[in-house]
């Protein structure tokens, strides 16, 4: 009943199917990516703290380390390494292949 009824929502929204349980991920993408506390994700996610950090220990490591970047930057004393995420945000890894 309930996959009938999701089917039909995405449709409508015209959005491509996936498992509504791919939200989940989605919204927890989100929170981290706007910088919102990991203790309230958790607490708007459903889990606690222990399970949010384990679900999405790595995503938490991203957006620190991200943060952290930006903010050498910021200081004008040094260019960071990129980390796997910037590569691939900026398509470096893509430059990389196409040399080899």
């Amino acid at each position: 009943m309930f996959n009938g009824e999701w089917k039909e929502a995405l449709a409508r929204a015209k959005v491509r199917y996936r498992i509504p349980y791919t939200c989940r991920h989605t919204r927890a993408s989100e929170l981290l990516t706007a910088g919102i506390d990991s203790a309230y994700a958790a607490k708007q996610m459903g889990h606690t703290l222990e399970m949010f950090h384990r679900t999405y220990a790595e995503g938490i490591d991203e957006m620190r380390g991200a943060a952290q970047r930006e903010k050498i930057r910021a200081l004008g004393h040094e260019k960071p390494p990129l980390s796997q995420l910037d590569r691939n945000w900026t398509g470096e890894n893509f430059e990389e292949k196409k040399r080899a």
